[in-house]
């Protein structure tokens, strides 16, 4: 830690000497420019790089397809701009074809330069130009989506609607990818929150959503496995409806929560959480713990009953799921609270 006074140099002007360790070590030179950002606790932040960004990364291709698909990812979410995969010997096309695979489930990652012994992977989308709230919101609006139609599933006993929510899921997790990227991106550089405007907090909260979202559609995809499973046995009981019903009280739920936490107003911009979402967010948490305990009361009947165990599970995930909801809801209410502060 270094301690250094400040000097006025006139009648306005301020000079604060730098340390010459400081300087040697990030190889400074005489007239360079260098930066100053204001974090949200008024500290400065001092630094001679402003967003410096990772570039590129060498992989090889292993034996191992969902080893190498594993580095892909965590190259990904490290924030490297471009991927490099080489193989000692030509790849083969169906080694060629999961790599390409692997990157359209990530967002904004295309295939670049290839050659017989080579495949570059590239992130066509800065990290600057993604909007946290864009991406939250379009996450909310499919994982009610995929809840609401799980449930439709189930009421007209539809295979084919409940297939949709399975592979729905896949749109819904490289957004959650993009915020993980971004958000590691903010940890190793505080210079990007200041240059997209966006506070630490502010994009810790957003990714803490993002992850409950990508967890929520996970239950919806469980959820509707089970119905297919079930609609495929030939299985049908009365009972389902009573499962519909605590089904479409939960979305009712699901769409209110979301809601209150984009709080849009007509000209569509989002107003800052304040004592009103803290008080429905309350409200909605209160319901919540009525549908759980419907869907409590439900499963003890089935079990007493033996009656299907796709039901019971389908009503066991809705209750798991609750839990996730509810941290939604919970986030709006700590940042009122101060647990995480509004910029």
């Amino acid at each position: 830690m270094y301690r250094r006074k400040i000097v006025l140099t006139g009648k306005s002007s301020f000079v604060v000497t730098l340390p010459k360790e400081w300087v040697e070590n990030n190889k400074l030179k005489k007239k360079q420019e260098i930066y100053f950002l204001t974090l949200d606790d008024g500290s400065l932040l001092l630094t001679p790089y402003l967003n410096k960004k990772k570039y590129r990364k060498l992989l090889k291709v292993t034996k191992d397809i969902s080893h190498l698909k594993r580095l892909i990812y965590a190259t990904y979410l490290g924030g490297y701009s471009e991927m490099k995969i080489s193989s000692d010997s030509s790849i083969d096309s169906e080694t060629r074809s999961e790599i390409k695979q692997i990157s359209n489930a990530l967002m904004g990652v295309e295939v670049g330069e290839e050659t017989p012994d080579s495949m570059t992977l590239k992130n066509m989308v800065q990290d600057s130009g993604i909007n946290f709230q864009d991406i939250i919101s379009t996450m909310m609006e499919m994982t009610l989506s995929m809840f609401e139609s799980a449930f439709k599933a189930l009421k007209n006993r539809d295979e084919t609607t409940a297939q949709f929510v399975v592979d729905r899921d896949k749109e819904v997790n490289p957004k959650n990818h993009a915020i993980t990227r971004i958000m590691n991106t903010y940890l190793q550089d505080l210079t990007l929150t200041q240059s997209l405007g966006v506070s630490l907090i502010e994009a810790q909260s957003n990714f803490a959503l993002s992850m409950f979202l990508e967890s929520l559609a996970d239950f919806a995809v469980l959820i509707s496995r089970n119905i297919i499973n079930m609609l495929e046995q030939g299985i049908d009981i009365a009972s389902i409806s009573e499962i519909v019903k605590i089904g479409t009280k939960y979305t009712e739920i699901m769409t209110q929560i979301f809601f209150n936490w984009k709080n849009d107003n007509k000209d569509g911009v989002r107003q800052p959480l304040d004592e009103s979402n803290v008080y429905q967010a309350n409200l909605y948490l209160d319901q919540l713990g009525v549908v759980k305990l419907e869907c409590a009361k439900l499963m003890e009947r089935f079990r007493k009953q033996s009656i299907n165990s796709y039901l019971y599970v389908i009503l066991e995930k809705i209750q798991q799921s609750i839990k996730t909801l509810s941290n939604i809801a919970l986030i709006s209410i700590d940042i009122v609270e101060g647990k995480l502060p509004q910029d």
